[in-house]
């Protein structure tokens, strides 16, 4: 389980980053259709550390 939560980690800092310049970064507030692109990459992200996370905690088979 600690693996599984520490390899969730990674895209969930990707998540994170990626939702900090969808937000932040001028060149992507003036795009509309390009921020909302990045923050559906942060979406994705967020969905494949969460599966990441509960992967880790179903017991093996």
């Amino acid at each position: 389980m600690h693996l599984f939560a520490v390899a969730s980690l990674i895209p969930a800092g990707l998540a994170l980053t990626l939702m900090v310049v969808a937000f932040t970064a001028p060149s992507l507030r003036d795009r509309p259709t390009l921020r909302a692109r990045t923050l559906g990459f942060s979406l994705l992200a967020w969905l494949i550390a969460a599966f990441t996370f509960v992967l880790g905690g179903l017991p093996a088979i």
